[in-house]
């Protein structure tokens, strides 16, 4: 085959995969606005023994299911 049938064969298909990616749709706007200004509080509610009854941690962990030789 000519060579340059072999390369509009390769750039057609990139032309078109290009054209038609487009532009990335914008993304929506932050709806959670959360100021740590007050480090004391946010510290004592991140320290809270309770907050494990919510989170579940160690549930959240054996839902994993990770091996005992498995780096996070």
């Amino acid at each position: 085959m000519n060579r340059n049938v072999l390369i509009n064969i390769a750039l057609v298909p990139l032309s078109c995969a290009a054209l038609l990616a487009g532009p990335a749709a914008a993304q929506s706007p932050q709806t959670h606005q959360h100021s740590f200004g007050d480090a004391e509080r946010w510290a004592r509610v991140f320290d809270d023994p309770k907050r494990d009854a919510w989170q579940k941690p160690h549930e959240v962990i054996q839902a994993l299911a990770l091996k005992p030789d498995a780096v996070i």
